[in-house]
């Protein structure tokens, strides 16, 4: 996994120590899985099944540290270059974890699309 992480500089104006402070947030924040994901997989299953308005906040609770993690590299460094950095790495490290849900979202709303079909007829 730590592969995926630049092994040199790729900040400007940033030593390696500093860019991979940004890093560590990848470690302590942990990876795409949390409570909120789970609700937002089953608001995204809800969806497909009856609300569809509940669709954006399934995708961006299910997904919310794929943006949140770019705005706390932000907020502690007060850099958007640091967010890009973040942006750009923190779903490369959490490859497996995130295509899966990724994948676990587009399951569930096509499972509840399929489900609203069959209650129709």
């Amino acid at each position: 996994m730590a592969t995926r992480i630049p092994s040199e500089v790729v900040l400007d104006g940033y030593s390696l120590a500093e860019q991979h402070q940004i890093d560590h947030i990848f470690l302590t924040e942990g990876g795409p899985f949390s409570l909120l994901a789970v609700v937002g997989l089953v608001l995204i299953a809800i969806a497909g099944w009856r609300f569809r308005w509940l669709l954006i906040p399934g995708v961006l609770l299910a997904l919310h540290r794929l943006w949140w993690i770019p705005v706390l590299a932000y907020r502690l460094f007060d850099d958007p270059a640091a967010a890009g950095y973040a942006a750009q790495y923190y779903p490369l490290y959490w490859l497996p974890q995130t295509l899966a849900l990724i994948a676990a979202a587009v399951v569930l709303y096509l499972v509840g699309s399929l489900a609203r079909r069959m209650n129709r007829r």
